[in-house]
């Protein structure tokens, strides 16, 4: 970027907080584009859902997969969870206020379970749960706010809608309809965007700032469970 190229930086996006926010600002002063490939924001089932999110107020994360030993070595939270923590982060637009976590270990050296709590200043709540030594892999997201919920299927990339309206009673019912994504491949979505960035000199959809936001967030997890 000192050189002036535009840079796709896989997550996390650093090693610390401090690297990730000085990557952001010398991309910045140079004018090049930094994304950061938090590749879920361009799963089909997310874009198709998101426009349909107004005010989360409570909201679940579970990222569930099974043991290998590619990227054991890496804490879960910032191996997995950081990928939902992204999505959190993107969609409730509010820092973090307070923070309950804990995990430990099964496998391998570092954290392999982890579930935090998560308050945002604007009142959200979100809880996440990120395991490497489930039965079966699980990418889900479940969104609640008033009057209805959103559930996103990131694996299967499909989405559900439930909203309250009045029904032919005279009583409020649940309707549900699921959300069907275009079918375009999440990783070529991501490669055009930044092209499409470089190109324009428009914003990356996951800036270095916000790649920093997450690995922040993804600290301060990781410090909770090590208090736990």
């Amino acid at each position: 970027m000192e050189a002036g190229l535009h840079v796709l930086a896989e997550k996390p996006l650093a090693a610390t907080v401090e690297q990730a926010r000085d990557l952001a600002a010398i991309a910045a002063r140079r004018g090049v584009t930094l994304q950061v490939g938090h590749i879920e924001r361009f799963n089909q089932a997310f874009r198709a859902a998101r426009g349909v999110i107004k005010a989360p107020t409570l909201i679940e994360c579970r990222r569930w997969a099974p043991f290998t030993s590619r990227g054991a070595d890496v804490d879960v939270v910032l191996d997995l969870m950081i990928h939902d923590l992204d999505l959190v982060l993107g969609m409730v637009g509010a820092p973090a206020l307070d923070i309950q976590a804990g995990g430990l270990s099964i496998l391998s050296p570092t954290t392999d379970v982890a579930q935090a709590r998560v308050v945002f200043q604007n009142g959200c709540v979100a809880t996440f749960s990120a395991s490497r030594v489930a039965e079966s892999k699980i990418r889900e997201l479940r969104v609640y706010e008033p009057g209805g919920f959103v559930l996103i299927d990131l694996a299967g990339q499909t989405a559900v809608v439930g909203r309250r309206a009045m029904g032919v009673s005279g009583s409020h019912e649940l309707l549900t309809e699921q959300v069907r994504g275009d079918g375009r491949e999440p990783l070529k979505l991501e490669l055009e965007a930044f092209l499409d960035s470089v190109r324009t000199g428009a914003p990356p959809l996951v800036s270095g700032r916000e790649g920093a936001a997450a690995l922040e967030l993804a600290g301060a997890i990781m410090a909770g469970i090590a208090r736990h």
